[in-house]
Protein backbone atom coordinates (compact mmCIF):
# COMPACT_ATOMS: atom_id res chain seq x y z
CA UNK A 1 0.00 0.00 0.00
CA UNK A 2 0.99 3.68 0.08
CA UNK A 3 2.59 5.91 2.66
CA UNK A 4 0.87 7.69 5.56
CA UNK A 5 1.77 10.48 7.95
CA UNK A 6 0.12 10.80 11.35
CA UNK A 7 0.42 14.12 13.19
CA UNK A 8 0.49 13.83 16.97
CA UNK A 9 1.59 10.90 19.13
CA UNK A 10 -1.27 11.07 21.59
CA UNK A 11 -3.21 7.93 22.34
CA UNK A 12 -5.35 8.39 19.22
CA UNK A 13 -2.37 9.08 16.98
CA UNK A 14 -0.47 6.06 18.28
CA UNK A 15 -3.44 3.76 17.76
CA UNK A 16 -4.15 5.16 14.27
CA UNK A 17 -0.51 4.86 13.22
CA UNK A 18 -0.29 1.28 14.48
CA UNK A 19 -3.52 0.31 12.71
CA UNK A 20 -2.36 1.86 9.44
CA UNK A 21 0.96 0.05 9.65
CA UNK A 22 -0.87 -3.17 10.42
CA UNK A 23 -2.91 -2.59 7.26
CA UNK A 24 0.25 -2.31 5.16
CA UNK A 25 1.00 1.43 5.05
CA UNK A 26 4.47 2.88 5.48
CA UNK A 27 3.74 5.15 8.43
CA UNK A 28 5.62 8.12 9.83
CA UNK A 29 4.32 9.47 13.15
CA UNK A 30 5.32 13.08 13.85
CA UNK A 31 5.29 14.40 17.43
CA UNK A 32 6.29 17.96 18.31
CA UNK A 33 7.30 17.04 21.86
CA UNK A 34 10.18 14.92 23.08
CA UNK A 35 7.92 12.13 24.35
CA UNK A 36 4.66 10.53 23.20
CA UNK A 37 1.33 10.89 24.98
CA UNK A 38 -0.14 14.29 24.26
CA UNK A 39 -2.45 15.02 27.18
CA UNK A 40 -1.82 11.57 28.62
CA UNK A 41 1.69 11.85 29.95
CA UNK A 42 3.58 11.62 33.25
CA UNK A 43 5.61 13.98 35.36
CA UNK A 44 8.47 13.00 37.67
CA UNK A 45 9.67 15.70 40.03
CA UNK A 46 11.83 15.26 43.10
CA UNK A 47 10.95 11.59 43.47
CA UNK A 48 7.20 12.06 42.95
CA UNK A 49 5.30 10.70 39.96
CA UNK A 50 2.16 12.40 38.67
CA UNK A 51 -0.14 11.25 35.89
CA UNK A 52 -0.77 14.33 33.77
CA UNK A 53 -4.13 14.06 32.06
CA UNK A 54 -6.66 11.25 32.54
CA UNK A 55 -6.87 9.56 35.93
CA UNK A 56 -9.69 7.07 35.26
CA UNK A 57 -9.40 4.02 33.01
CA UNK A 58 -12.90 3.18 31.74
CA UNK A 59 -14.31 0.72 29.19
CA UNK A 60 -11.40 -1.77 29.17
CA UNK A 61 -13.21 -3.79 26.49
CA UNK A 62 -12.79 -0.90 24.03
CA UNK A 63 -9.06 -0.76 24.74
CA UNK A 64 -8.80 -4.54 24.46
CA UNK A 65 -10.31 -4.38 20.95
CA UNK A 66 -7.56 -1.99 19.85
CA UNK A 67 -4.88 -4.36 21.10
CA UNK A 68 -6.58 -7.32 19.38
CA UNK A 69 -6.75 -5.42 16.10
CA UNK A 70 -2.97 -5.06 16.31
CA UNK A 71 -2.43 -8.73 17.03
CA UNK A 72 -1.72 -8.22 20.72
CA UNK A 73 -3.33 -9.06 24.04
CA UNK A 74 -3.97 -6.16 26.38
CA UNK A 75 -3.21 -8.44 29.34
CA UNK A 76 0.36 -8.85 28.05
CA UNK A 77 0.96 -5.11 28.19
CA UNK A 78 -1.19 -3.72 31.02
CA UNK A 79 -1.69 -4.98 34.56
CA UNK A 80 -5.12 -3.53 35.39
CA UNK A 81 -6.46 -3.19 38.91
CA UNK A 82 -10.16 -2.59 39.50
CA UNK A 83 -10.89 0.11 42.05
CA UNK A 84 -13.82 -0.65 44.32
CA UNK A 85 -15.23 1.69 45.50
CA UNK A 86 -14.52 3.52 42.27
CA UNK A 87 -14.60 6.92 43.96
CA UNK A 88 -16.16 8.82 46.85
CA UNK A 89 -18.58 11.71 46.45
CA UNK A 90 -18.50 14.31 49.24
CA UNK A 91 -21.55 16.54 49.76
CA UNK A 92 -21.67 19.99 51.28
CA UNK A 93 -23.40 18.78 54.46
CA UNK A 94 -20.64 16.30 55.29
CA UNK A 95 -22.44 13.20 53.99
CA UNK A 96 -20.77 11.02 51.38
CA UNK A 97 -21.47 8.31 48.82
CA UNK A 98 -19.07 5.60 47.65
CA UNK A 99 -19.72 4.27 44.16
CA UNK A 100 -19.31 0.52 44.55
CA UNK A 101 -20.19 -2.63 42.63
CA UNK A 102 -21.35 -4.11 45.93
CA UNK A 103 -25.13 -3.72 45.62
CA UNK A 104 -25.76 -4.34 49.32
CA UNK A 105 -23.36 -1.55 50.21
CA UNK A 106 -25.00 0.72 47.65
CA UNK A 107 -28.43 -0.08 49.05
CA UNK A 108 -27.38 0.88 52.58
CA UNK A 109 -25.86 4.16 51.41
CA UNK A 110 -28.62 5.23 49.02
CA UNK A 111 -31.53 4.42 51.31
CA UNK A 112 -29.80 6.33 54.12
CA UNK A 113 -29.68 9.43 51.89
CA UNK A 114 -33.15 8.99 50.39
CA UNK A 115 -35.54 6.18 51.41
CA UNK A 116 -36.30 3.98 48.41
CA UNK A 117 -33.46 5.41 46.33
CA UNK A 118 -31.88 2.00 45.73
CA UNK A 119 -34.80 0.86 43.56
CA UNK A 120 -34.50 4.09 41.57
CA UNK A 121 -30.77 3.44 41.24
CA UNK A 122 -31.39 0.04 39.65
CA UNK A 123 -33.84 1.57 37.17
CA UNK A 124 -31.33 4.33 36.45
CA UNK A 125 -28.63 1.77 35.68
CA UNK A 126 -31.01 -0.19 33.43
CA UNK A 127 -31.64 2.97 31.41
CA UNK A 128 -27.90 3.64 31.28
CA UNK A 129 -27.34 0.14 29.90
CA UNK A 130 -29.85 0.76 27.09
CA UNK A 131 -28.18 4.07 26.25
CA UNK A 132 -24.75 2.45 26.28
CA UNK A 133 -25.69 -0.50 24.07
CA UNK A 134 -27.66 1.51 21.50
CA UNK A 135 -25.06 4.30 21.35
CA UNK A 136 -22.20 1.91 20.62
CA UNK A 137 -24.16 -0.10 18.08
CA UNK A 138 -25.90 2.69 16.19
CA UNK A 139 -24.01 5.95 16.75
CA UNK A 140 -20.49 5.74 18.16
CA UNK A 141 -19.25 3.13 15.72
CA UNK A 142 -20.06 5.08 12.55
CA UNK A 143 -19.37 8.46 10.97
CA UNK A 144 -21.97 11.07 10.03
CA UNK A 145 -20.92 13.42 7.26
CA UNK A 146 -23.91 15.78 7.35
CA UNK A 147 -26.75 16.88 9.60
CA UNK A 148 -29.19 15.30 7.20
CA UNK A 149 -27.49 11.94 7.62
CA UNK A 150 -27.51 12.25 11.41
CA UNK A 151 -31.16 13.37 11.60
CA UNK A 152 -32.33 10.83 9.06
CA UNK A 153 -35.69 9.09 9.42
CA UNK A 154 -33.79 5.99 10.45
CA UNK A 155 -32.10 7.79 13.35
CA UNK A 156 -35.01 9.88 14.60
CA UNK A 157 -36.36 7.07 16.82
CA UNK A 158 -32.91 6.86 18.40
CA UNK A 159 -33.13 10.48 19.56
CA UNK A 160 -36.25 9.57 21.52
CA UNK A 161 -34.87 6.27 22.76
CA UNK A 162 -31.63 7.86 23.93
CA UNK A 163 -33.41 10.87 25.46
CA UNK A 164 -31.17 13.16 23.44
CA UNK A 165 -33.66 16.05 23.80
CA UNK A 166 -33.76 15.91 27.63
CA UNK A 167 -30.95 17.30 29.78
CA UNK A 168 -29.01 14.87 31.91
CA UNK A 169 -29.72 16.59 35.23
CA UNK A 170 -33.45 16.87 34.60
CA UNK A 171 -33.63 13.22 33.66
CA UNK A 172 -31.63 12.16 36.73
CA UNK A 173 -33.98 14.21 38.93
CA UNK A 174 -36.83 12.01 37.74
CA UNK A 175 -35.15 9.07 39.46
CA UNK A 176 -33.83 10.79 42.60
CA UNK A 177 -35.67 13.47 44.57
CA UNK A 178 -32.71 14.27 46.82
CA UNK A 179 -30.57 16.94 45.08
CA UNK A 180 -27.44 15.30 46.47
CA UNK A 181 -28.12 12.12 44.51
CA UNK A 182 -29.20 14.03 41.41
CA UNK A 183 -25.83 15.79 41.51
CA UNK A 184 -23.89 12.60 42.28
CA UNK A 185 -25.26 10.82 39.22
CA UNK A 186 -24.94 13.70 36.75
CA UNK A 187 -21.65 15.47 37.54
CA UNK A 188 -19.80 12.94 35.33
CA UNK A 189 -20.59 15.18 32.34
CA UNK A 190 -17.63 17.23 33.50
CA UNK A 191 -15.39 14.41 32.27
CA UNK A 192 -16.25 15.87 28.86
CA UNK A 193 -16.25 19.49 29.99
CA UNK A 194 -20.02 19.78 29.58
CA UNK A 195 -22.60 21.04 32.06
CA UNK A 196 -25.14 18.41 33.20
CA UNK A 197 -27.79 21.09 32.69
CA UNK A 198 -26.96 21.18 28.97
CA UNK A 199 -25.75 17.64 28.20
CA UNK A 200 -28.33 15.15 26.88
CA UNK A 201 -29.64 12.41 29.14
CA UNK A 202 -27.86 9.95 26.84
CA UNK A 203 -24.85 10.41 29.09
CA UNK A 204 -26.44 8.30 31.80
CA UNK A 205 -24.38 5.60 30.09
CA UNK A 206 -21.36 6.98 31.98
CA UNK A 207 -22.79 5.97 35.35
CA UNK A 208 -23.67 2.54 33.99
CA UNK A 209 -20.13 2.02 32.73
CA UNK A 210 -18.61 3.07 36.05
CA UNK A 211 -20.91 0.90 38.11
CA UNK A 212 -20.80 -2.26 35.97
CA UNK A 213 -17.64 -2.24 33.84
CA UNK A 214 -15.82 -0.60 36.72
CA UNK A 215 -13.11 2.01 37.14
CA UNK A 216 -9.65 0.61 36.61
CA UNK A 217 -6.05 1.66 36.98
CA UNK A 218 -3.03 0.21 35.17
CA UNK A 219 -0.11 -0.52 37.48
CA UNK A 220 2.63 1.94 36.74
CA UNK A 221 0.17 4.69 35.87
CA UNK A 222 -1.97 5.74 32.93
CA UNK A 223 1.17 6.49 30.97
CA UNK A 224 1.78 2.76 30.70
CA UNK A 225 -1.00 2.72 28.08
CA UNK A 226 0.95 5.24 26.00
CA UNK A 227 4.25 3.39 26.35
CA UNK A 228 2.68 0.08 25.37
CA UNK A 229 1.02 1.53 22.27
CA UNK A 230 4.29 3.25 21.28
CA UNK A 231 6.12 -0.06 21.53
CA UNK A 232 3.44 -1.83 19.50
CA UNK A 233 3.46 0.91 16.85
CA UNK A 234 7.23 0.60 16.43
CA UNK A 235 6.87 -3.18 16.32
CA UNK A 236 4.37 -2.73 13.47
CA UNK A 237 6.97 -0.69 11.60
CA UNK A 238 5.88 2.87 12.45
CA UNK A 239 8.72 5.39 12.31
CA UNK A 240 8.22 7.89 15.14
CA UNK A 241 9.92 11.28 14.95
CA UNK A 242 9.98 13.33 18.15
CA UNK A 243 10.69 17.06 18.36
CA UNK A 244 9.20 17.33 14.87
CA UNK A 245 6.45 19.97 14.90
CA UNK A 246 4.35 20.20 11.74
CA UNK A 247 4.09 23.67 10.22
CA UNK A 248 1.54 22.96 7.49
CA UNK A 249 -0.39 20.19 5.76
CA UNK A 250 0.36 20.38 2.03
CA UNK A 251 -2.90 20.36 0.05
CA UNK A 252 -3.22 20.13 -3.72
CA UNK A 253 -6.76 20.52 -4.98
CA UNK A 254 -8.84 18.73 -2.38
CA UNK A 255 -6.22 16.15 -1.42
CA UNK A 256 -3.52 16.18 1.25
CA UNK A 257 -0.13 15.39 -0.29
CA UNK A 258 2.13 15.60 2.73
CA UNK A 259 3.35 17.99 5.42
CA UNK A 260 5.92 20.72 5.91
CA UNK A 261 7.85 20.61 9.18
CA UNK A 262 8.99 23.58 11.23
CA UNK A 263 12.61 22.88 10.24
CA UNK A 264 11.70 23.32 6.56
CA UNK A 265 11.56 19.65 5.55
CA UNK A 266 8.71 18.50 3.35
CA UNK A 267 7.47 14.93 3.67
CA UNK A 268 5.21 13.48 1.01
CA UNK A 269 2.47 10.96 1.76
CA UNK A 270 -0.58 9.40 0.19
CA UNK A 271 -2.56 9.81 3.40
CA UNK A 272 -2.35 12.37 6.21
CA UNK A 273 -4.05 11.85 9.56
CA UNK A 274 -4.13 14.82 11.97
CA UNK A 275 -4.55 13.78 15.60
CA UNK A 276 -4.27 17.37 16.82
CA UNK A 277 -7.33 19.29 18.00
CA UNK A 278 -9.68 20.02 15.12
CA UNK A 279 -9.78 23.85 15.50
CA UNK A 280 -5.98 23.89 15.63
CA UNK A 281 -5.75 21.83 12.45
CA UNK A 282 -8.06 24.19 10.54
CA UNK A 283 -6.52 27.39 11.89
CA UNK A 284 -2.82 26.45 11.84
CA UNK A 285 -2.21 23.49 9.55
CA UNK A 286 -4.72 23.65 6.67
CA UNK A 287 -5.18 26.41 4.08
CA UNK A 288 -7.80 28.94 5.11
CA UNK A 289 -11.17 27.93 3.67
CA UNK A 290 -13.41 29.63 6.22
CA UNK A 291 -13.71 26.65 8.54
CA UNK A 292 -11.27 28.11 11.07
CA UNK A 293 -13.44 31.21 11.57
CA UNK A 294 -16.57 29.07 11.73
CA UNK A 295 -15.09 26.83 14.41
CA UNK A 296 -13.80 29.82 16.37
CA UNK A 297 -17.39 30.95 16.82
CA UNK A 298 -18.50 27.65 18.31
CA UNK A 299 -19.18 27.09 21.98
CA UNK A 300 -16.33 25.09 23.45
CA UNK A 301 -16.09 22.81 26.44
CA UNK A 302 -14.26 23.81 29.59
CA UNK A 303 -10.61 23.64 30.48
CA UNK A 304 -9.34 22.48 33.89
CA UNK A 305 -7.36 24.06 36.70
CA UNK A 306 -5.04 21.37 38.09
CA UNK A 307 -2.74 21.34 41.11
CA UNK A 308 -0.04 18.70 41.63
CA UNK A 309 1.04 18.56 45.25
CA UNK A 310 3.48 16.53 47.28
CA UNK A 311 1.79 16.61 50.68
CA UNK A 312 3.41 15.82 54.02
CA UNK A 313 1.50 14.14 56.82
CA UNK A 314 -0.98 11.32 57.22
CA UNK A 315 -3.78 11.10 54.69
CA UNK A 316 -7.23 11.83 56.03
CA UNK A 317 -9.37 8.70 56.28
CA UNK A 318 -12.14 10.74 54.67
CA UNK A 319 -10.29 10.52 51.36
CA UNK A 320 -10.25 7.59 48.96
CA UNK A 321 -8.10 7.37 45.84
CA UNK A 322 -10.66 9.33 43.77
CA UNK A 323 -12.77 12.01 45.48
CA UNK A 324 -15.40 14.38 44.09
CA UNK A 325 -16.44 17.29 46.30
CA UNK A 326 -19.77 18.60 45.00
CA UNK A 327 -21.40 21.93 45.69
CA UNK A 328 -24.71 20.12 45.47
CA UNK A 329 -26.55 22.87 47.36
CA UNK A 330 -25.57 25.36 44.60
CA UNK A 331 -25.14 22.88 41.79
CA UNK A 332 -27.03 24.73 39.06
CA UNK A 333 -25.66 28.13 40.04
CA UNK A 334 -22.06 26.89 39.96
CA UNK A 335 -22.46 25.67 36.38
CA UNK A 336 -24.24 28.87 35.34
CA UNK A 337 -21.32 30.89 36.65
CA UNK A 338 -18.82 28.77 34.72
CA UNK A 339 -20.61 28.30 31.41
CA UNK A 340 -22.82 31.41 31.20
CA UNK A 341 -21.00 34.07 33.23
CA UNK A 342 -17.51 32.72 32.47
CA UNK A 343 -16.24 33.20 36.00
CA UNK A 344 -15.26 31.15 39.00
CA UNK A 345 -18.20 29.73 40.93
CA UNK A 346 -18.72 31.01 44.44
CA UNK A 347 -18.98 27.41 45.64
CA UNK A 348 -16.84 25.31 43.29
CA UNK A 349 -17.01 21.57 42.88
CA UNK A 350 -13.62 19.91 42.70
CA UNK A 351 -11.92 16.55 42.38
CA UNK A 352 -8.99 15.19 44.38
CA UNK A 353 -6.86 12.23 43.38
CA UNK A 354 -4.71 10.65 46.08
CA UNK A 355 -2.32 8.67 43.92
CA UNK A 356 -0.51 6.85 46.71
CA UNK A 357 -3.77 5.22 47.84
CA UNK A 358 -3.27 2.59 45.13
CA UNK A 359 0.32 3.35 44.12
CA UNK A 360 2.30 3.27 47.41
CA UNK A 361 5.55 3.04 45.46
CA UNK A 362 5.13 6.73 44.63
CA UNK A 363 5.78 7.80 48.21
CA UNK A 364 9.53 8.13 48.86
CA UNK A 365 10.74 6.21 51.90
CA UNK A 366 13.60 8.54 52.74
CA UNK A 367 14.53 12.17 52.31
CA UNK A 368 15.90 12.86 48.87
CA UNK A 369 19.07 14.89 48.47
CA UNK A 370 18.80 17.98 46.27
CA UNK A 371 19.78 17.30 42.67
CA UNK A 372 21.16 20.41 41.02
CA UNK A 373 18.71 23.31 41.38
CA UNK A 374 15.87 21.08 42.58
CA UNK A 375 15.18 20.40 46.22
CA UNK A 376 12.51 18.24 47.81
CA UNK A 377 12.29 19.33 51.41
CA UNK A 378 10.90 16.13 52.91
CA UNK A 379 9.13 12.90 51.97
CA UNK A 380 5.44 13.17 51.29
CA UNK A 381 2.54 11.90 49.22
CA UNK A 382 1.55 12.94 45.71
CA UNK A 383 -1.93 14.34 45.27
CA UNK A 384 -3.78 16.10 42.49
CA UNK A 385 -6.73 18.44 42.64
CA UNK A 386 -9.01 19.90 39.97
CA UNK A 387 -11.27 22.89 40.43
CA UNK A 388 -14.07 24.44 38.43
CA UNK A 389 -13.18 27.96 37.39
CA UNK A 390 -13.04 30.79 34.85
CA UNK A 391 -12.16 31.17 31.20
CA UNK A 392 -8.63 31.83 30.19
CA UNK A 393 -6.75 29.76 32.75
CA UNK A 394 -4.85 26.60 31.98
CA UNK A 395 -6.01 26.17 28.41
CA UNK A 396 -2.50 25.63 27.12
CA UNK A 397 0.34 23.35 28.14
CA UNK A 398 2.59 26.23 29.16
CA UNK A 399 3.75 25.57 32.68
CA UNK A 400 3.34 28.07 35.44
CA UNK A 401 4.56 29.09 38.78
CA UNK A 402 2.56 27.64 41.66
CA UNK A 403 0.93 30.95 42.47
CA UNK A 404 0.43 32.46 39.05
CA UNK A 405 -3.26 31.55 38.82
CA UNK A 406 -4.14 34.48 41.08
CA UNK A 407 -1.69 37.40 41.35
CA UNK A 408 -0.62 38.15 44.87
CA UNK A 409 -1.06 34.59 46.11
CA UNK A 410 2.03 33.05 47.65
CA UNK A 411 1.52 29.70 45.99
CA UNK A 412 1.26 27.87 49.28
CA UNK A 413 -1.84 25.85 50.07
CA UNK A 414 -2.09 24.75 53.68
CA UNK A 415 -4.28 21.93 54.81
CA UNK A 416 -6.63 22.59 57.68
CA UNK A 417 -6.30 18.99 58.78
CA UNK A 418 -3.22 18.35 60.88
CA UNK A 419 0.07 19.83 59.77
CA UNK A 420 -0.06 18.57 56.21
CA UNK A 421 1.13 21.24 53.85
CA UNK A 422 2.12 21.59 50.25
CA UNK A 423 5.75 21.79 49.27
CA UNK A 424 7.28 23.84 46.53
CA UNK A 425 10.24 23.14 44.33
CA UNK A 426 12.53 26.15 44.37
CA UNK A 427 15.37 27.27 42.20
CA UNK A 428 18.33 29.15 43.58
CA UNK A 429 20.69 31.69 42.14
CA UNK A 430 24.43 31.10 42.20
CA UNK A 431 24.58 32.84 45.57
CA UNK A 432 22.04 30.43 46.97
CA UNK A 433 19.23 32.94 47.26
CA UNK A 434 15.77 31.60 46.44
CA UNK A 435 14.59 33.32 43.31
CA UNK A 436 11.70 31.37 41.89
CA UNK A 437 10.33 28.05 40.78
CA UNK A 438 11.59 25.64 38.21
CA UNK A 439 10.34 22.50 36.54
CA UNK A 440 12.63 19.86 35.09
CA UNK A 441 10.84 16.52 34.65
CA UNK A 442 13.11 13.52 35.02
CA UNK A 443 10.71 10.99 33.47
CA UNK A 444 10.99 9.92 29.87
CA UNK A 445 10.68 6.60 28.05
CA UNK A 446 13.89 4.66 27.63
CA UNK A 447 15.74 5.47 24.46
CA UNK A 448 14.07 8.83 23.89
CA UNK A 449 15.94 12.15 23.91
CA UNK A 450 15.50 14.31 27.03
CA UNK A 451 12.68 16.87 26.87
CA UNK A 452 13.38 20.51 26.34
CA UNK A 453 14.16 22.09 29.68
CA UNK A 454 12.98 25.44 30.88
CA UNK A 455 15.64 27.51 32.59
CA UNK A 456 13.55 30.50 33.48
CA UNK A 457 13.48 31.66 37.09
CA UNK A 458 10.62 33.96 37.95
CA UNK A 459 11.25 36.17 41.00
CA UNK A 460 8.67 36.40 43.74
CA UNK A 461 6.18 37.92 44.16
CA UNK A 462 5.73 38.36 40.40
CA UNK A 463 3.65 35.31 39.58
CA UNK A 464 3.29 34.88 35.86
CA UNK A 465 3.43 32.02 33.45
CA UNK A 466 6.77 31.47 31.74
CA UNK A 467 6.54 31.15 27.96
CA UNK A 468 9.07 28.49 27.08
CA UNK A 469 7.83 25.91 24.54
CA UNK A 470 8.35 22.85 26.69
CA UNK A 471 6.03 20.27 28.19
CA UNK A 472 7.46 20.84 31.64
CA UNK A 473 5.09 21.08 34.57
CA UNK A 474 5.32 21.62 38.29
CA UNK A 475 4.64 19.56 41.34
CA UNK A 476 2.09 22.26 42.12
CA UNK A 477 0.72 22.59 38.62
CA UNK A 478 -2.56 24.44 38.23
CA UNK A 479 -5.18 24.33 35.58
CA UNK A 480 -8.88 25.58 35.97
CA UNK A 481 -12.01 23.90 34.67
CA UNK A 482 -13.59 26.67 32.67
CA UNK A 483 -15.16 27.52 29.31
CA UNK A 484 -12.26 28.38 27.08
CA UNK A 485 -12.17 28.42 23.30
CA UNK A 486 -8.50 27.49 23.38
CA UNK A 487 -9.25 24.22 25.11
CA UNK A 488 -9.08 22.35 21.82
CA UNK A 489 -5.74 23.85 20.79
CA UNK A 490 -3.36 23.09 23.60
CA UNK A 491 -0.24 23.57 21.52
CA UNK A 492 3.00 23.98 23.42
CA UNK A 493 4.76 27.30 23.31
CA UNK A 494 3.62 30.83 22.75
CA UNK A 495 2.41 33.29 25.35
CA UNK A 496 -0.53 32.33 27.50
CA UNK A 497 -3.05 34.83 28.73
CA UNK A 498 -3.23 35.66 32.38
CA UNK A 499 -6.39 34.28 34.00
CA UNK A 500 -9.10 36.52 35.26
CA UNK A 501 -11.83 36.19 37.81
CA UNK A 502 -12.09 36.00 41.58
CA UNK A 503 -9.83 33.76 43.61
CA UNK A 504 -11.23 30.26 44.25
CA UNK A 505 -11.07 28.46 47.52
CA UNK A 506 -8.17 26.07 47.80
CA UNK A 507 -9.16 22.46 48.36
CA UNK A 508 -8.57 22.03 52.05
CA UNK A 509 -8.40 18.24 51.89
CA UNK A 510 -5.49 18.10 49.46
Amino acid sequence: MGSAIVIGAGIGGLAAAARLANAGYRVTLLEKNAVPGGRTTALDLGGYRFDVGPTLFLMPAVFAETYRALGERMEDHLDLVRLDPAYRVHFHDGSKLDLSSNLQYMREQLDALEPGAFGAYLRFLAEGYRHYRVSLERLVGRNFYSLGEYFSLRNLPLLIQLKALITHYNNTSRFFRDPRLAAAFSFQNMYLGVSPFEAPATFSLLQYVEATDGVWFPKGGLYEVILSLARIAEKQGVRIEYNAPVEQIVVEGNQAKGVTLADGRRLAADLVVANADLPYVYSKLLPDDGNAARLAGKKYTSAALMFYWAVRGARSHALLHHNAFLADHQFRRSFEQIFDQHTLPEEPSFYILCTHAYRPELRPTRRRQPDGPRACRSPGRPASARLAGPAGAGARRNHRTPGDAWPGRSGRARSRRGDARSRRIRTRSESGKRIGFRAEPQFRPAGLPPPAQCSCALPQPVFRRCQHPSRDGLAHRAAVSAPDRRTHSRQAGGPARAPTGPRPRVAEHA
